[in-house]
């Protein structure tokens, strides 16, 4: 049986205790095998700086440093992916990006299709593409008992930020 927890992100200043709280909740419910699965948007097809703190601060939380986890980037336009189908380059600057604070680059990363019946609707369910769900299924797993995981700390949202900010300026001179 999988169990499927949606828990909240920490860049709403106002709830980051409480979404921190939540996810550390969630991994620490119970002992089996899980999946962690990040869901972004881009901003003209780059990672944004709150996801990539958000998942930086919760794998820093798990007991292996080394856990597998999955990115969907979600609402991805056909132009986006067409770029990071034709330019392999753009396609491995953006996972780059996604790992800027960790060792472990996740080669796990599935492109949502957008979908225009969706935007700007509320309350849709829409039913997962058969690719998501062979990216959902294939992503390994890893073990976890009660109470492993670490506070999340959110307090230092802010400065892991910065330092986030300060990578990817120093990633870009890197590349010019």
């Amino acid at each position: 049986q999988t169990v499927w927890i949606d828990t909240p992100g920490l860049d709403d200043v106002a709830n980051r205790e409480h979404a921190a709280k939540e996810i550390g909740n969630a991994l620490n419910a119970g002992s089996g095998n899980y999946k962690i699965v990040f869901v972004i948007t881009t901003q003209s097809g780059r990672i944004q700086t709150s996801d990539t703190v958000t998942m930086k601060l919760v794998l820093d939380a798990l007991p292996d440093r080394n856990a597998p986890y999955g990115i969907v980037v979600n609402k991805v336009t056909d132009t986006l992916r067409r770029g990071w189908e034709n330019n392999k380059d753009s396609l491995e600057e953006f996972k780059s990006r996604t790992s800027v604070g960790r060792e472990n680059v996740t080669p796990f990363i599935y492109a949502n299709p957008y979908v225009e019946a969706l935007h700007d609707q509320a309350n849709i369910v829409h039913p997962p593409t058969p690719e998501l769900l062979e990216f959902l299924n294939l992503l390994p797993t890893f073990p976890l008992g009660p109470d492993q995981v670490l506070e999340i700390n959110f307090r230092k949202y802010n400065i892991a930020s910065e330092k986030i900010e300060e990578e990817l300026l120093q990633l870009k001179k890197d590349k010019t």
